[in-house]
């Protein structure tokens, strides 16, 4: 797909400005304004797959954005889609706004010639409402019928391409010119497409919102969109267009399981009959792949929905093993990866993180929804994937628990973590155990800690250069490692340092992110490291770095980000199992409270349990002392007292708080969501109180709001 969006500033300052995109339920990626016209500038993408909706904001360098809220593109031509936008309008234009238009042409005749199609082909009594400017509206019929469907045709008189006719399409019956209306909002269609002759045709689709410029781009092929589980003997469908049930067990429908038909009992419409509910006569084996027939809208292959929060589902696939990823000996190396809806998986083991061939070891399916598989063998420092099978597709993934990486988290590496501890690593201790409430923490970014020219720090912006000693700047301040112990710390809070997808590790230099968008939770962030390529590399130093602020009597916290991940439909959870690890909201579309276009669903067992592996991972392997919970309140209040309760089997000392709010709705109900109102249900884990903050210093996001110490009356706590 194609993506153009023509930007018009008033003040004409497009220097630091640019486009942050990403297709419904996918990755984000920067579109730069590279073109110019007399609108404004221009930002071009290309987009791979095809997509009903496309978002975006457009920002400046510092994530300022042009308007508060996200804005789409959901109106395509034979795969294009072309907005105009304004500085400070929400509003996303099909065609450039009259005022800025450079041309405008005017027409003495112009027609309009619309194409309408109903499923039930009946098109006794419908017709059209048009109006346009200041003109009252009129009644327009269906004169003409063609292969689309019924064929209108509104004239006008005097007429500019600046200029916008609304309509409606409405059923008129004995004497009721209103007596049923086709959708629920008026439409839309800009004249600003006329062809020069002054001609314009639109196509038009029963209860669908949107004005089709192509008949290309109109779908009247009947299908199944989706067939999911979502209870043991429940199957949810949605088709694109309305189906007739027969009276026939299962309406018409047929469910079969590796060739042999399972019996169907009843199957009802959900509001209307594009969503339909079938009912099996007997519960459906979780572990078995099933494909849905209906006689007019073919085949589809049957996926798990909301069954992943059955019982059941939880019964079968909860693994409580301790051995997921790469586990390690010089003798052999074995793999184990959760994926029980996978039809087949292997390990792609290679010499190098990047590039090459390699060679596939099959697995074999083992316990509660585990694939296992033993390579002999001293594997240390090799690189590997999973390649997993599903009736969708096969896609190669790195492992979600993958202790170390290659550059740019291309593919895990395995690794003998003993290799990489620095000298008295293991003899080392924690700085003394301070009260929470005494904890005076300070909030470092890795790289802008040591980047200036003249900090007098050789690492610049890597994790050694957090803790080189007596290190001065100008006039011989002290910097670095020495400005932190004379500030008198207790606590170093690193801005996160697990691997994050946006920074290029073989140019880190060409990019900046604080790293809110996590790519491989355990393994330290490579852009870091003064060298990405070796997945060794980066673990040493991290641990030199823990090491050397606890010799000098600071302990260390991490900003985790488990709340949700940088890809989404894309991501390697998504891959491996899909639908499971997100939530899903009931139009099959992730939801996204963290506002960055998905949540992870930790309600579910395995999501849960990641989390808490990967938590004591970090406070075990790298004696992490603490952790700050980036948008905690999307995690479920279990999540965080299970990661309470596991940290303080290692060390009660270890302190634990988080953001007590989420960034948007969540489809997680309130009650049990790990936010700052339900604090008392979580002994041993701190909520930062915005409210507080916001009084001290203003609203952090509206200036004319000042707390305290601008002068204010106190904000609003």
């Amino acid at each position: 797909m194609r993506i153009r969006i023509h930007y018009h500033r008033r003040d004409k300052n497009y220097a630091h400005w640019n486009v942050w995109l990403w297709p419904e339920n996918y990755a984000g990626q920067v579109v730069k304004f590279s073109e110019s016209d007399d609108f404004g500038v221009i930002a071009t993408a290309e987009i791979p797959g095809e997509h009903r909706r496309i978002g975006f904001v457009i920002r400046s360098h510092t994530w300022q954005k042009d308007v508060p809220h996200d804005r789409y593109i959901e109106h395509f031509v034979e795969g294009e889609g072309e907005v105009w936008l304004r500085d400070g309008d929400p509003k996303v234009y099909t065609a450039p706004p009259p005022e800025l238009r450079a041309k405008v042409r005017a027409f003495d005749k112009a027609t309009l010639t619309v194409h309408y199609y109903r499923y039930d082909q009946d098109y006794s009594g419908w017709n059209l409402w048009v109006w346009h400017g200041n003109e009252p509206g009129r009644e327009v019929g269906f004169t003409a019928a063609d292969a689309f469907g019924v064929v209108g045709r509104v004239e006008f008189s005097q007429i500019t391409d600046a200029e916008e006719v609304g309509f409606v399409i409405r059923r008129s019956v004995g004497g009721n010119p209103w007596a049923e209306k086709d959708g629920e909002g008026d439409r839309f269609v800009s004249l600003y497409h006329l062809d020069g002759e002054g001609n314009l045709h639109i196509w038009l689709m029963q209860d669908d919102a949107r004005v089709y410029l192509s008949p290309r781009d109109v779908d009247k092929t009947p299908k199944i969109v989706r067939a999911q589980i979502d209870e043991e003997q429940v199957i949810s469908v949605e088709v694109n267009i309305p189906v007739k049930l027969s009276s026939q067990k299962g309406g018409g429908f047929r469910l079969f399981r590796d060739g042999e038909e399972e019996p169907l009992g009843e199957a009802m419409a959900i509001g209307d009959l594009t969503k339909l509910r079938l009912v099996a006569l007997r519960p459906l084996d979780l572990e078995a792949s099933y494909e849905l027939t209906h006689p007019t809208h073919g085949r589809a292959q049957v996926g798990l929905g909301r069954v992943f929060d059955s019982p059941a589902f939880a019964r079968l696939f909860t693994y409580t093993g301790s051995d997921l990823g790469a586990v390690y000996t010089p003798q052999s190396t074995a793999f184990r990866l959760w994926a029980p809806t996978a039809q087949q998986v292997s390990v792609k083991l290679y010499d190098q993180g990047q590039g090459g061939e390699g060679r596939l070891y099959p697995m074999h399916k083992d316990v509660q929804g585990t694939w296992l598989g033993k390579i002999r063998g001293d594997l240390h420092g090799r690189y590997y994937t999973y390649v997993v099978k599903h009736h969708s597709g096969e896609y190669e993934v790195v492992d979600p628990y993958a202790r170390a990486c290659g550059v740019n988290g291309e593919r895990g590496m395995v690794v003998d973590l003993s290799r990489t501890n620095p000298p008295g690593w293991e003899k080392g201790q924690r700085p003394p155990e301070c009260s929470p409430t005494d904890a005076v923490i300070y909030e470092l970014h890795v790289r802008d800690f040591s980047i200036h020219p003249a900090s007098g720090i050789t690492n610049k912006g890597k994790y050694l250069g957090v803790v080189e000693p007596n290190t001065r700047g100008p006039d011989g301040v002290l910097t670095g490692l020495s400005h932190l112990k004379e500030l008198g710390i207790t606590h170093l809070h690193l801005l996160p340092v697990f691997d994050f997808a946006t920074v290029d590790e073989a140019r880190p230099e060409a990019g900046y992110n604080w790293g809110y968008d996590p790519l491989h939770y355990n393994i330290p962030e490579g852009s870091y490291a003064t060298d990405p390529y070796n997945g060794a590399v980066r673990i040493r130093e991290f641990k030199e770095m823990v090491q050397g602020l606890h010799q000098a009597g600071i302990r260390v916290i991490m900003d985790v980000v488990y709340n949700h991940t940088a890809k989404g439909m894309d991501s390697n959870f998504n891959h491996i199992v899909p639908g499971y690890y997100y939530r899903i909201r009931p139009d099959g579309l992730f939801s996204n409270g963290s506002g960055c276009g998905n949540e992870l669903a930790d309600e579910r067992p395995m999501v849960r349990k990641f989390i808490v592996d990967s938590v004591t991972y970090w406070a075990r392997e790298y004696k992490i002392d603490g952790f700050r919970f980036d948008l905690m309140g999307l995690h479920h209040i279990h999540t965080m007292q299970a990661v309470r309760e596991a940290l303080n089997e290692i060390d009660p000392s270890i302190i634990v708080y988080g953001e007590g709010w989420a960034a948007a709705e969540s489809t997680l109900p309130g009650n049990v969501r790990a936010v700052k109102e339900n604090t008392p249900q979580l002994p041993g884990v701190a909520s930062f109180c915005d409210d507080f903050r916001d009084a001290v210093k203003g609203h952090v996001f509206h200036q004319h709001l000042p707390g305290f110490v601008q002068g204010g009356g106190g904000g609003k706590g």
